[in-house]
């Protein structure tokens, strides 16, 4: 929920849908045009509270305009979409400021928002799989969070917005309709810092080379590629984008440890500096063999507890790590354990059973719950330790990685 105090400024794009043309080579399309709704609402501006962030607010046009468009690819949106451009900067001269995004959706719209692609900052998306809160301004029917980014003092960033109307637009849904929005940005003092990448790596080469177009294009054309994900906003993570493999055999192998692994993808974590970076995580190519969660018979109330079995001792801190014993072949060398570092892992648990999807095993790592909790009532899990994430190195993959 939004508290009215905290706006400091906002910029409004308006779309009006007017019916151009709909016939071509037999097939009825529905065209439309996209133009400004003049008048009071492209007014810019807010005021601080006083004791809140103060930031300055610019934009490079007073919303979007897109001519003749119709329901359309996302390569084709992309193309004829206008850009809209804003610019924040920060005038606090000591503490940070967390910005967060929102797109603002009009109560009297006529065309759904799932008929509304966007490219923000060149991450496209549908807007109604966007995390929602309530809307701020009287006439907004919800918003729509696209994010947020950490501004240092007297830092300044630019972001970038896209609209068009989806493939999934036909006469009946999307012929003669209007679809109104308005950009809002809140910002927030934070003890947080930038999430950062360290020049020259390999977590910056392959962002760079990342696929930012919307995953439902995917195709085999696109196995070879990083794909970038837009997450949900979880109880121990805000909302982040990851960058990561997919398809069934994917080109992202590299030598580690004088082997083969292969690359995961590219995530934001919390790093042993307590720094927000970007960080490549791998896993090995072959199995290290069938070992069991905790082997230590004497502490099985433990068994599932990560942080207090064998196998996290193993990973982190005996044999396999240290390659000695079983291990002095295929254990991590020193040149291994100096190329990697402590970052956060989550440990939250499923509540839903056994079937699921890659978001929402996403959202339950995440989360803060120990134990599946059957329909009956009944507590179905081996701990009831609290702890939800852990400071280590090596660690198993998350479901949501397979998925």
């Amino acid at each position: 929920m939004f508290n009215k105090k905290n706006i400091i400024y906002n910029g409004s794009f308006f779309l009006i849908v007017t019916v151009l043309v709909i016939t071509i080579v037999g097939r009825s399309f529905a065209y439309f045009s996209i133009v400004y709704e003049l008048g009071d609402s492209y007014e810019m501006g807010g005021s601080a509270v006083s004791g809140e962030p103060f930031i300055e607010f610019q934009e490079n046009k007073t919303g979007i305009i897109l001519n003749g468009a119709y329901p359309m690819t996302d390569e084709v949106g992309y193309d004829k979409s206008d850009e809209y451009e804003f610019t924040v900067t920060s005038k606090e001269n000591t503490k940070n400021v967390k910005v967060n995004v929102y797109l603002q959706v009009a109560e009297n719209n006529t065309l759904a928002d799932d008929l509304v692609n966007i490219s923000y900052n060149d991450f496209i998306n549908n807007l109604s799989l966007c995390t929602t809160e309530s809307a701020i301004d009287q006439g907004f029917d919800n918003a729509y969070n696209l994010g947020s980014f950490i501004l240092k003092p007297n830092e300044l960033q630019k972001s970038r917005l896209r609209i068009w109307v989806n493939e999934n637009g036909t006469i009946d849904n999307a012929l003669n309709k209007r679809w109104t929005g308005k950009i809002v940005v809140i910002p927030e003092f934070t003890l947080e810092e930038p999430i950062e990448v360290v020049e020259g790596s390999l977590a910056e080469h392959l962002i760079f080379k990342a696929n930012r177009g919307n995953i439902n294009n995917y195709n085999l054309g696109n196995k070879k590629e990083l794909f970038s994900f837009r997450q949900l906003k979880t109880e121990q993570t805000d909302s982040l984008i990851d960058y990561r493999f997919i398809g069934n055999d994917p080109n992202n192998y590299l030598t580690f440890n004088d082997e083969v692994w292969r690359i995961i993808g590219v995530f934001a974590v919390l790093s042993e500096n307590g720094k927000m970076e970007w960080r490549v995580k791998i896993i090995r190519n072959n199995s290290i063999g069938k070992l069991a969660w905790n082997a230590n018979t004497e502490n099985a109330e433990y068994k599932n507890i990560w942080f207090k079995g064998t196998l996290y001792e193993l990973l982190n801190s005996g044999d396999y790590y240290n390659r000695v014993s079983n291990y002095a072949e295929t254990g991590l060398n020193e040149t291994a354990k100096n190329q990697i570092g402590s970052v956060k892992w989550y440990l939250g648990n499923s509540n839903t059973g056994r079937t699921f999807s890659a978001s929402v095993a996403y959202e339950m790592e995440r989360g803060t719950k120990r134990c599946i909790e059957p329909s009956d009532g009944s507590v179905n899990c081996f701990s009831d330790d609290s702890t939800v994430n852990v400071m280590d190195k090596v660690g198993l993959m998350y479901p949501s990685d397979y998925l």
